[in-house]
């Protein structure tokens, strides 16, 4: 099985962060990055996140915590949302009525 190497550049990283916003937009795509980007969550944990996660459909707000059970090790995740997933989210979601990310 081959290794992963994080991205070290920060130029790179600013550029693949933006890539789904500005030269191929795609909304869902780009919330994943930035996801990814800020909570350090894997894959498998970012895709098994459900709106109920991460938005709070009464009150119309991002959370301000993500809780989830991460699937690799098991343990309890309870992490922080940032200004910039919190405005990803934002950007996404338009109503409690939509599919889950």
């Amino acid at each position: 099985m081959s290794t992963t190497e994080p991205i070290r550049n920060k130029w790179k990283l600013e550029k693949f962060r933006n890539y789904y916003r500005t030269v191929s937009p795609n909304e869902r795509n780009y919330l994943l990055i930035v996801t990814g980007l800020n909570t350090a969550l894997r894959i498998s944990d970012i895709l098994s996140l459900k709106w109920d996660d991460v938005y709070d459909c009464a009150a119309h707000t991002v959370k301000s915590r993500i809780k989830l059970k991460e699937k690799k090790t098991g343990k309890t995740a309870n992490i922080a949302v940032n200004r910039s997933l919190r405005d990803a989210i934002k950007n996404v979601v338009s109503d409690c009525s939509a599919p889950d990310p």
